[in-house]
């Protein structure tokens, strides 16, 4: 059973429960790392789930000591999203767990992520800076610990996982975003191994829109271009694409078209927030845009 661990610390995401319901409908081993004063708003899962405390990891009050990220803006989102790696680190550190995958709290699944994976850690990067970590397959806690004793405290984790990225490509190996119909580095370099993509943010961005407290309203339509790969690539925008909601057995997955093939999407990026809207028992097709 593949191991699926999620962070929630600081504050309590209420979306999670959605995230975690739909990961059990796909028979994954959910491990959620959060604060102990969270864990009733856990207990609808019963023993099904494994709840973690974040309080009695080591490296929890070591991040808050080195950090110089905000603190307060939105319960300290920026502190408690890079703080998640640390606490990841050590919690399979400790406990010898290997072949893992971290997904972010507001990222649904549609795959079993049953595919062969090399021995190396796999991001998702938005561009050659940036990387959006909605995704990461973990082989052991040895990948992270370079991230770890070289975290850069003042910058947030899309830019520390870009950096690490970038010069440790040797370990690391990039999640397709876009079908191999040509060449757009590290966009789809590894389209082959998945024939499949996986989502940063822009897609989910597309189909639901963006956070509300960031702008009110319908924001589904959203274009956040993925741009400056490694080689001359063109720019990439999800809006020129179709998306279908397929079903097998009793449940929907979504596929993009590109050129007259359905291509499945292993995740979405539900930057809105609201994931009831894109599960897999009983997605509203009419919410996404399916041009």
């Amino acid at each position: 059973m593949t191991t699926i661990i999620l962070v929630s610390v600081g504050t309590f995401q209420d979306y999670i429960i959605d995230n975690i319901t739909q990961l059990l409908l796909l028979d994954f081993n959910v491990h959620v790392i959060t604060n102990e004063k969270f864990f009733n708003k856990l207990h609808i899962f019963s023993n099904n789930i494994t709840k973690v405390n974040a309080d009695e990891l080591v490296l929890n009050k070591h991040f808050d000591n080195y950090s110089r990220l905000d603190k307060s803006w939105r319960g300290g989102f920026w502190h408690n999203t890079s703080k998640r790696f640390f606490l990841i680190y050590e919690y399979i550190k400790r406990n010898n767990i290997t072949n893992v995958f971290h997904i972010e709290n507001d990222v649904l699944l549609y795959s079993k992520l049953n595919y062969k994976f090399d021995n190396k850690l796999y991001l998702v990067m938005h561009s050659k800076d940036k990387c959006i970590p909605s995704i990461i397959y973990i082989p052991s806690h040895d990948f992270l610990e370079m991230l770890i004793k070289n975290y850069k405290y003042h910058l947030n984790d899309m830019v520390n996982l870009a950096y690490f990225y970038n010069n440790n490509k040797n370990i690391i190996k990039t999640f397709p975003i876009i079908h191999n119909t040509t060449d757009m580095g590290i966009y789809n370099e590894n389209y082959n191994q998945f024939k499949s993509i996986f989502d940063g943010c822009a897609i989910g961005q597309y189909l639901g829109g963006i956070d509300p407290r960031n702008k009110s309203g319908d924001t589904s339509g959203f274009i956040n271009e993925c741009t400056g790969g490694e080689k001359d690539t063109p720019k990439i925008t999800f809006d020129k694409y179709k998306f279908k909601w397929l079903k097998k057995d009793t449940y929907y997955f979504p596929y993009i078209e590109i050129n007259n093939n359905f291509i499945p999407i292993n995740n979405l990026h539900i930057h809105c927030k609201n994931l009831k809207q894109f599960m897999i028992n009983n997605p509203c097709e009419n919410k996404y845009i399916t041009k």
